[in-house]
Order: C-alpha cells, then sequence, then structure tokens
C-alpha cells in the first residue's frame, strides 16, 4: 500500500524509516559494481525478512531503501533496524567472500511529526542525514531540532559556495611556528585555513573542511591555499619553510603536482622551503594513486610531511611505502609524555625508526615546559604546539617574528 494511501485515512498512525549502507562507494571499490549490485540484491532479501508482514520495503535510490510500517511505534522501528543490522552483518557474494555493511537510518513517526506524505518523507530523510553526520551505524529518531540543523547545513554549504565563488571571501591563513626543541628558533611554520563569515560566526575548520571535501570545493580551496602559503611566506623570511595540509582526495586528483610545480614556479619559490601535509586518513587501497603525485613532488624537491601519526588509519607500512620527509607525532601521546610510560616509549620508538629512515620527527600539542624538556631528551627533531605560540594571522605572525 503506498504512503499516500495510508494518508487518506484521517486515523492513520505509522512510522517511516529511510535505510542506507554505509560507505557504499569502498563495496564498489573492492568488488566492482557488479559485486557491488550482487551485495545489495542479498541485503533485499536478507533485510525483507526482518519487517512485519503489514509493513512495506521499498528500493530508493543507491543502496538506500524505505520501511514504512503502518501502525507501527519508534520502538517497533528500532527493534527492526536492530534485526537489519544484525543481518547487514554477514552478506555473502557468489564467489564464498562474506561482506560486513554497517546501516545508518533515520525515521519520522507520524501524524505526530507529519501531516503529509512528502512531509513525512522530507523528515525521515533530516533524520537519515543526522544519523550519517553523527558517526553513522545508528538510528536517529527526527526532531524539528533536528530539520532545523540540517535546513541550517545546507544553508552553510550554500554560503561556502558562494565565498568560494566570490574569491575565497573571508577565508585566510593563519601560521602556527615549528622549532627546533635544542635551539628554540623557529625553522617552520605551518599554514591553517579560517573562515571567518558574519553568517555563520565561530565556524571552524573542524566544521567547515568537511563540507568542502564532501561537496568538492576542496580542490579550489586547496589551490587556493598553496597560492596563498607561498605568496605570503615569501615576504616573511629567506628560509622559513611553510607546512601546507593536503587531503588524500587532493592528491588523488593527477593535477595536482603540476598545479604546486606551476605555483613554485611563477612565484620562483624554492620546492625545498614548501612541506604538503598530509592527513593520515588514507586510506591502504589508495596508496598506488597518491604515490604518483607525491612521488613527482618529491622529485622536484617539495617535502612531505605525514600528518596525525598513531591515529586513525595509522599504518608503519605507510612509513615503509610512502616517500615522507617528516612523521607528525599527534597530541594524544604528548599529553602525558614524561609520566606514562607508553607514551614516552612510543615517541622514542618512532623517533629512532625516523631516524634509520632518514626521516625527521615533529611533535604536535606541546603545552608545557615538562613535556618540551623530556621530548628534548627523547631527540625528536622539531616540536609544534601552545606553549611557543597559538596559529597567528599573517599581520601578527609577521610582527611577532619577523621584525
Amino acid at each position: 500500500k503506498d504512503i499516500a494511501d495510508t494518508f487518506e485515512n484521517e486515523n492513520a498512525s505509522g512510522c517511516l524509516m529511510i535505510v542506507g549502507i554505509d560507505d557504499f562507494k569502498r563495496i564498489n571499490d573492492l568488488y566492482t559494481y557488479s559485486g557491488g549490485d550482487e551485495i545489495i540484491k542479498n541485503f533485499a532479501l536478507r533485510i525483507s525478512k526482518c519487517i512485519p508482514q503489514s509493513a512495506t520495503l521499498y528500493r530508493l535510490e543507491g543502496d538506500q531503501f524505505a520501511v514504512h510500517y503502518p501502525y507501527g511505534t519508534l520502538q517497533d522501528m528500532k527493534d527492526i533496524y536492530a534485526r537489519m543490522a544484525d543481518e547487514a552483518m554477514d552478506i555473502s557474494l557468489s564467489n564464498d567472500i562474506k561482506v560486513s555493511l554497517q546501516l545508518s537510518a533515520g525515521v519520522c513517526k507520524y501524524p505526530d511529526q507529519a501531516e503529509k506524505p512528502d512531509i513525512l518523507r522530507k523528515n525521515a530523510r533530516y533524520a537519515f542525514e543526522r544519523a550519517k553526520r553523527q558517526g553513522k551505524g545508528q538510528l536517529a529518531v527526527f526532531t524539528r531540532e533536528i530539520r532545523e540543523q540540517y535546513l541550517e547545513h545546507l544553508r552553510l554549504i550554500e554560503e561556502l559556495k558562494r565565498c568560494v565563488r566570490n574569491d575565497f571571501e573571508g577565508f585566510e591563513l593563519y601560521y602556527q611556528p615549528i622549532v627546533e626543541p635544542k635551539s628554540m628558533q623557529i625553522v617552520e611554520c605551518e599554514a591553517l585555513l579560517r573562515w571567518k563569515n558574519g553568517r555563520f560566526p565561530g565556524i571552524g575548520p573542524a566544521k567547515f573542511i568537511p563540507i568542502l571535501e564532501e561537496t568538492g570545493m576542496m580542490k579550489e580551496v586547496g589551490a587556493y591555499a598553496v597560492r596563498t602559503a607561498i605568496s605570503q611566506v615569501m615576504d616573511f623570511s629567506d628560509s622559513l619553510i611553510v607546512n601546507v595540509n593536503v587531503s588524500y582526495k587532493q592528491l588523488k586528483d593527477d593535477d595536482f603536482a603540476e598545479y604546486v610545480l606551476g605555483i613554485l614556479k611563477e612565484y620562483q619559490f624554492p620546492p625545498e622551503r614548501l612541506m604538503m601535509e598530509l592527513t593520515e586518513s588514507c586510506k591502504a587501497h589508495d596508496l598506488p594513486v597518491l604515490m604518483r603525485t607525491m612521488n613527482k613532488l618529491r622529485e622536484h624537491r617539495v617535502l612531505v610531511a605525514l600528518d596525525d601519526f598513531g591515529t586513525g588509519y595509522s599504518s608503519l607500512n605507510h612509513i615503509r611505502s610512502m616517500p615522507i620527509d617528516v612523521i607528525k607525532i599527534d597530541k594524544c601521546f604528548v599529553e602525558d609524555v614524561g609520566e606514562d610510560v607508553f607514551s614516552e616509549a612510543f615517541v622514542k620508538s618512532v623517533s629512532q625508526l625516523a631516524d634509520a629512515l632518514h626521516m625527521h620527527v615533529c611533535v604536535e600539542g606541546v603545552e608545557d615546559k615538562n613535556q618540551c624538556d623530556a621530548l628534548k631528551d627523547m631527540n625528536v627533531d622539531l616540536i609544534q604546539g601552545y606553549l611557543f605560540d597559538k596559529p597567528l594571522s599573517v599581520d601578527d605572525f609577521e610582527q611577532k617574528y619577523l621584525y
């Protein structure tokens, strides 16, 4: 029975749930599109057994489905989602491969939260998007707050698009010093992207950078960051190295290396003074693609740093496989350094490994003198953190360190 037909009954009540497979692109990458299609078919067969006879399962676009349950309660939908999530843990392919899927879902109850079919569908979609944005692998129940936050999220996307189109309006780079611990001299600085906007005050990079990456704007903004960093640091010093963050999505772009090399040539900026910091969210199956770009940059003497080492998808294989000049140890290993045996052993081990491989080690998040003193004894090459300074605007950095 169609959802619209249900609403013709003035006493109608029930729930609509939208369910999607998380990171399905990864499934297609691993098993090809034909394998992905087979997984979706098998998944649909499995979850169809999870719903009551009076409920209806719909196939939406791609890897998404909907469950309409007239007279179902929110608890009923939570139970259905739990059964679906359990079934999704063990999906078979024809060649005896087992695939474990993770599901996100959003549910809306009517008529309490929707008085028309279109509103019901929209509200279930809002809840579904919330589940995706909050870490996936969960069920979100629609509330008016979710709708407002989702619409505000869409407005934020549109404002970012407008600013990017309008010559990167509101975007700027801040610079944080990186020091050599024994001499306490600044030898590098990290360029950090900031965005100031009157309609969205206080939006930090942790919020806007994922949006730029999801919407494909990061390519343009990343290019802006490289050009701006080089042009500004040229005025700072004749020797200071500038570190610019680059995501693996940017490195996967075949044009990225050519763009960077073109900017270096345009500004006559020494390539050995540019350090590309690669966030460690790169996945192992992307490495061959990333290697092409990084090798091309290093052939022209551009430096490469591996950021946030020790977190996320961290692997010693990255150090072995990738052309890296600097390993940046994540700040979570520094908080108790000098007091915690594991943190101290980790930093020492990475330092020894880097030394053997002719790499340098930079420790991030150094906030007090005790940490700094402990790290000096561990022979780390570079230190960065609030002990020395916070990220500064270009004018403040120049006035404080260069005059």
